[in-house]
């Protein structure tokens, strides 16, 4: 049913589909004093990958 070009007609249909038919959930957002925790633990997975990278 899923294509791999994101670009083509049929992926619309299915983008209206879901749509027309409430056949998605709504996405729940971190709360507001998560968020920096998470951007300086993804900062940190950077670095770490960064200096791996070196080596």
């Amino acid at each position: 049913m899923y294509s791999s070009n994101k670009n083509d007609s049929k992926g619309s249909l299915i983008i209206a589909e879901v749509i027309r038919f409430g056949r998605f959930s709504s996405t729940c957002l971190a709360q507001e004093d998560i968020l920096p925790l998470r951007n300086l633990s993804r900062f940190r997975l950077f670095q770490v990958d960064t200096v791996s990278d070196l080596m």
